[in-house]
């Protein structure tokens, strides 16, 4: 099996595992040292059971995980977010998903990300396009940001408190969502189903397979100066981002988040 098999293999066993826990009553969690942001159980099958297939089938790889974050070395390391969106995961809600990310050499060249309760598997591979269910998709046509969907998150809201011009988002598009995962929202943005995301301190395992997803779907993914984003395999990364559709000028997006 190829990486990309692999990395498919490895969500859609993740999501079946999910699917089990949210059966169940209201998981207990805990709170995370370095942020505030819940892990649960389910977090952890999740994560064990992807690291198990990805260690089986690639055991020279390196592997970055959310729930066992450190800095990794070599050209090729696995980012994982096993759960990503575990508080919406955790009230039932299906904003969630499993994201599995190749690098090689701090280059994403392989994404996966899975939403188990719609059994939506959206996939890329460097310079090969990127995929939902195996049907090619790409981002929308939309140019207007009057007739634009922009994705925010609570994050982006105390982050720009105090930019009017960021303000003034919420009157000139035509609908705000407030995302849950942000590597969900980046895949529905590279299938159309979104024309702008814009979030604040993100980590490369929420953020690496959907930045190939969108890209291959013919998006854009930036940093607020408005230039690409050099990912590292390490706990230590965040970055501020901005995902657009390839109709967007990138300096109209820019305007909002600066004053």
């Amino acid at each position: 099996m190829d990486e990309l098999a692999v990395a498919k293999l490895a969500a859609l066993e993740a999501g079946r595992l999910l699917l089990d826990f949210q059966g169940k009553s209201l998981l207990p969690f805990k709170i995370k040292e370095s942020h505030y942001s819940l892990v649960t159980a389910a977090d952890l099958a999740s994560e064990r059971k992807i690291v198990e297939i990805l260690k089986a089938h690639f055991p020279g790889h390196g592997i970055l995980s959310e729930e066992r974050s450190r800095k990794i070395a070599g050209d090729w390391v696995w980012v994982v977010d096993p759960l990503d969106g575990t508080s919406a995961f955790r009230r039932g809600f299906v904003n969630y998903s499993v994201a599995i990310a190749l690098l090689y050499q701090n280059r994403p060249v392989v994404g996966v990300i899975y939403q188990p309760v719609l059994n939506q598997l959206f996939t890329a591979r460097r310079d090969k396009g990127a995929f939902l269910n195996d049907e090619k998709i790409s981002t929308s046509q939309i140019s207007d940001i009057n007739h634009a969907v922009v994705t925010l998150s609570h994050s982006d809201l105390r982050f720009f408190d105090k930019h009017e011009n960021f303000k003034k988002l919420y009157y000139d598009a035509n609908l705000i969502r407030l995302l849950n995962s942000c590597a969900l929202e980046l895949a529905y943005l590279a299938a159309a189903k979104s024309d702008v995301l814009i979030q604040v301190n993100q980590p490369v395992w929420d953020i690496a397979a959907g930045s190939l997803i969108v890209e291959e779907a013919g998006g854009r993914i930036l940093n607020l100066e408005g230039k690409p984003i050099i990912f590292k395999a390490s706990c230590d990364f965040q970055e501020h981002i901005i995902a657009l559709n390839a109709k967007f000028a990138v300096e109209q997006i820019l305007d909002y988040v600066h004053d």
